[in-house]
């Protein structure tokens, strides 16, 4: 006998009241006999993780206590590390940073489908509240310079221009019940914080950045319950994907690193706490009959967006890791300080009071002194003196200039598109005109930017590429590859243009680095040698 296909009308109705009884179980769960307040008052203290782990870790970390059910909430004024699990799409206070999703097995996927594996990466979670010191001559705290507002806001400015790559936490699930939930195979999106506001409290400096919107394409999510299935819903359905926004995400950072005031330069990071809250947020197509998931949604972008901030980086000169968001916030505070330094280039003996004096009562230099340019790697290419494809690459080649129809009007792009699936998001890129200092556009990892025609400078991880031409109707490809470095932690590398003396960049152990085509010298236990880094190529090391 034929079989009989089911109408579209019952397998809705039958996905709704599958979802409506999820909901409910999720309301009525048990309420731990703790009490937990929003206060933490009654509740029983976790362990706290260690300062360098990963989300999944510290989730491992808060199961080996008392399980918490949904209903329980969140305890807001506890710091990291002392904290029940979040209430689902709560936001995240300053330094409670808590894993709201966990690993699921590809076991828990329609007939065992895979997934990309979640691969952990070292992380660098705040400490808690840390005392404040009694500094040396010579030594402030950011908020201690009477024109802390203005070179706050200018740092915090030029970090909102920034784009940032956050990465969806591959195999984590989502569940507001035991048979409500979403879980995560893939999917990234690009985060631009734009204009911050300041504020100075006692903790440090606050950059509160507000977007209006965010918006993501091509997240490859699985459901549960899977309304395809009739006879057992309760599992995760097969990948479907979906794009949306989220509304009103409001970002705060709050920081107060110590500067040193002869160097006009952040002595040190100290640490960076961070505040997130979404308004809402709406993904779609979402299956037939599953709604009641936006709060799982929020956790999967908070989870994210911790995750790649709190990612583990070497900052220059250092010794220690220090967190992706905030490498980048001393890097523009060292911008901002460097170009209004009344000392620049003088005398190392003219010292710590004329400069503490200068920075300390808020004067600015009014022509500061230009830096020296580094050397370019190679010549640069410029291609025939028509508009159109450049010669092929060779040895010398720095970049190629490609037509490209679909431009209109006058701009050309710039294109720098790093190899591989290697994670290059610690790369920081710097785009200035020709032969000038200002910065007019800044990047992490492969990145793509429309330009006026004309001549710029690349700076590409310390590495500066020189007269890179940018055409009308034109994409401009920098010549880049990737140096992926395998080492214990422990291992110091330093990079080094060929013939110099001084390093333009340390990281420890296994890194992966976007740099521009050519020769660079890599030194490592007081050994030196040189590599050629290839154009479209990973060089392993």
């Amino acid at each position: 006998m034929k079989r009989m296909k089911t109408p579209r009308w019952l397998r809705r109705a039958f996905a709704a009241v599958v979802v409506s009884l999820c909901a409910v179980s999720a309301h009525s769960a048990p309420e731990s006999s703790s009490g937990t307040s929003s206060t933490g008052s009654g509740a029983k203290p976790h362990s706290k993780p260690t300062t360098q782990t990963t989300l999944d870790q510290a989730l491992n970390q808060l199961k080996s206590d008392t399980p918490i059910t949904v209903s329980e909430g969140t305890t807001a004024s506890a710091i990291r590390g002392s904290t029940a699990a979040p209430a689902p799409g709560s936001s995240q206070p300053f330094g409670v940073i808590v894993p709201r999703g966990s690993l699921s097995t590809d076991s828990e996927n329609p007939g065992g489908e895979k997934d990309p594996a979640f691969i952990p990466h070292r992380l660098v979670l705040p400490a808690g509240g840390a005392a404040r010191r009694v500094l040396p001559a010579g030594k402030l705290y950011l908020k201690d310079l009477p024109n802390a507002r203005e070179i706050a806001t200018r740092a915090a400015s030029r970090l909102g221009q920034q784009s940032i790559n956050i990465a969806l936490l591959g195999q984590h699930k989502y569940m507001i019940a035991d048979c409500l939930g979403v879980k995560v195979s893939v999917g990234q999106f690009n985060l631009q914080l734009g204009s911050p506001s300041i504020s100075i409290v006692d903790e440090g400096v606050v950059a509160r950045y507000t977007i209006n919107r965010a918006s993501f394409s091509a997240f490859k999510l699985r459901f549960r319950p899977d309304v395809t299935d009739l006879a057992q819903p309760c599992h995760f359905s097969g990948r479907v994907e979906l794009g949306g926004s989220a509304d009103n995400l409001v970002i705060e950072l709050r920081y107060n690193p110590i500067i040193d005031v002869e160097k006009c330069r952040v002595g040190e990071p100290v640490h960076i706490y961070m505040h997130i809250d979404i308004g809402s947020i709406h993904l779609n197509p979402l299956p037939p009959g599953v709604s009641g998931l936006e709060n799982a949604f929020k956790d999967m972008i908070i989870d994210a967006i911790n995750d790649s901030l709190y990612y583990a980086q070497m900052i220059f000169g250092g010794t220690d890791p220090v967190p992706l968001i905030l490498n980048q916030v001393v890097q523009t505070l060292d911008d901002v300080l460097e170009a209004d330094c009344p000392t620049k280039n003088s005398n190392a003996g003219a010292g710590v009071s004329s400069t503490a004096t200068s920075l300390a009562s808020g004067a600015t230099s009014a022509t500061p002194p230009a830096r020296r340019a580094a050397p370019p790697l190679q010549p640069a290419n410029n291609g025939p003196s028509a508009p159109g494809l450049s010669a092929p690459p060779g040895p010398a080649s720095t970049f190629v200039i490609v037509t490209n129809t679909d431009l209109k009007g006058r701009l050309g792009r710039m294109v720098i598109a790093f190899p591989g699936k290697l994670k290059v998001s610690d790369t920081r890129i710097d785009i200035t005109k020709a032969g000038s200092d200002p910065k007019i556009k800044t990047g992490f990892g492969s990145f793509t930017t429309e330009l006026m025609p004309g001549n710029y400078d690349v700076m590409i991880n310390g590495l500066k590429v020189a007269g890179v031409v940018v055409e009308s109707h034109a994409d401009t490809r920098v010549c880049v590859g990737v140096l992926h470095l395998n080492a214990t932690e422990k291992t110091r590398f330093d990079l080094f243009t060929p013939a110099s003396k001084s390093p333009v960049k340390t990281v420890y152990g296994e890194a992966t680095l976007g740099l521009p085509s050519g020769n660079v010298d890599l030194e490592v236990s007081g050994q030196r040698e040189s590599l050629v880094i290839a154009d479209g190529k990973v060089t392993e090391y």
